[in-house]
């Protein structure tokens, strides 16, 4: 047998022996569970802190834009159906307590409730996303999205180029994000 081949056994036989406390959901960097619980919550919580950081933004600029032009938003805010956001905000609220109710029943090691309240959470959310599917066709069947001029009333093809070069814009922005995400996420 070549060296390889003995230190390549050797290593195997010492496995069972180094692994034999090892739980299956630590993942290999980490030293115990409890290290591996905390890292995986502060990463939430960073994740958490972006996203306030990104909404604070667009909800100042909502802030900003609606007393600019306090009328067109007046104006915009007909086209939108009370009830249907209502019923959505029901809907969100359930699916929050539905996942309250998950981590409950995931506390109590309660696993067939914990997976019943996960698939309700997960229904609750899909039927959130197609209220805003719905509400988002109706907008576009009666043209209300930003540079509908521009698609429905094309005299110029110039304007119609400029649509489609701003959309473009962000599709190239995505392929960028995912040319970063797919090796981090992917092949790290």
């Amino acid at each position: 047998m070549s060296d390889v081949t003995l230190h390549h056994g050797a290593e195997h036989a010492a496995e069972p022996h180094e692994h034999a406390h090892h739980h299956p959901f630590l993942q290999h960097h980490f030293e115990d569970l409890g290290q591996q619980h905390e890292a995986s919550t502060l990463g939430m919580w960073f994740f958490v802190a972006q996203e306030i950081m990104f909404f604070g933004g667009v909800f100042c600029a909502y802030f900003i834009y609606r007393s600019l032009y306090h009328h067109a938003w007046k104006l915009g805010s007909h086209h939108q159906d009370w009830k249907i956001g209502a019923a959505n905000t029901i809907v969100l609220i359930g699916s929050s307590l539905t996942m309250a109710l998950a981590v409950w029943g995931a506390q109590g090691a309660k696993r067939k409730f914990t997976t019943l309240m996960l698939v309700l959470t997960l229904l609750l959310g899909g039927i959130f996303v197609g209220v805003k599917g719905y509400e988002y066709s109706v907008h576009i069947h009666h043209g209300l999205f930003p540079g509908a001029q521009t698609y429905t009333n094309v005299e110029s093809t110039q304007e119609l180029t400029r649509g489609v070069e701003i959309m473009g814009l962000y599709w190239h922005f995505v392929d960028l994000v995912w040319i970063f995400l797919f090796p981090l996420l992917y092949l790290v």
